[in-house]
């Protein structure tokens, strides 16, 4: 089942949920900060995702402020997804096949909401890439059920995954691993590093979308930006140290050689993909 929201158009939610959050002030995340929108490289700030965000951004506690009304939207359009998986999950249990169902939730990309300045999705930051991912599996033994990982799943997983629930061979060419009686404890070394690349853009108009890749470790990001050269055309955040992704610290001499690194591996994946 595809559900389209939340997704823009904001206000295309179910009218039960017209008046839900009014008068309500949003919870606006830590990284929704002026100085830190002011410190991304221009040609960010000028792109599609930074389109009229800063003023959003200065705003972002103003009661009816355009962000503050984002959000509620944003969140009607969540309980629109809420209440029609809770009648999907009625629905089996009313025929008995709850029990015989395996579900799995997850979304297509992630969605800024004036973090770091930013709004939509394209960019390589945690809040563009990162999605909700859950599986629940009825068979699952109570000491398995409810657990979270810190593990790197991505989207490539899903088929191989479905695959093994069906019984069915999974093909070598697939890159993906599957989720299936998934034990993180047994797998610490599941995924080391994932890449992630952005490759649609429209041009160097103003309100382009930046084309870049990133490579993501359990401690490291590396941004690269495809169309800047120099300084600006990279960044590099500890994710252990900073998961908001406030400083970029790839202009640190100690981060010399990591940054080698990355540059390298970075390559690599490159020519795998052309």
């Amino acid at each position: 089942i595809s559900f389209k929201a939340p997704h823009g158009p904001w206000g295309d939610f179910d009218k039960q949920y017209k008046t839900a959050y009014d008068g309500k002030k949003m919870p606006i995340a830590s990284s929704v900060d002026l100085k830190n929108a002011m410190s991304r490289p221009d040609f960010l700030r000028v792109s599609l995702n930074g389109n009229n965000m800063i003023d959003q951004v200065k705003n972002k506690n103003k009661l009816n402020g355009r962000l503050q009304n984002s959000m509620r939207n944003y969140y009607r359009l969540i309980d629109g997804i809420d209440n029609s998986i809770g009648q999907i999950l009625e629905e089996l249990r009313n025929r008995n096949l709850l029990e015989n169902t395996i579900i799995i939730f997850l979304s297509d990309n992630g969605q800024f909401m004036g973090e770091h300045g930013f709004h939509g999705k394209w960019l390589m930051y945690e809040e563009s890439i990162r999605v909700p991912f859950f599986i629940y599996d009825p068979r699952s033994p109570t000491s398995k059920k409810e657990r979270f990982s810190d593990d790197m799943v991505l989207s490539i997983d899903v088929a191989p995954t479905v695959l093994e629930y069906a019984g069915v061979k999974i093909p070598n060419s697939m890159q993906g691993k599957s989720l299936a009686n998934y034990n993180s404890k047994k797998r610490k070394s599941f995924r080391n590093e994932i890449f992630v690349e952005h490759m649609y853009g429209q041009g160097k108009r103003k309100n382009h979308i930046e084309r870049s890749w990133c490579i993501r470790t359990n401690k490291f990001k590396y941004i690269k930006y495809k169309d800047q050269t120099g300084p600006i055309s990279e960044e590099l955040y500890d994710l252990e140290n900073d998961p908001l992704e406030m400083h970029n610290i790839s202009n640190l001499h100690l981060n010399k050689n990591r940054l080698i690194e990355f540059r390298k591996s970075l390559d690599a994946y490159l020519i795998n993909v052309k």
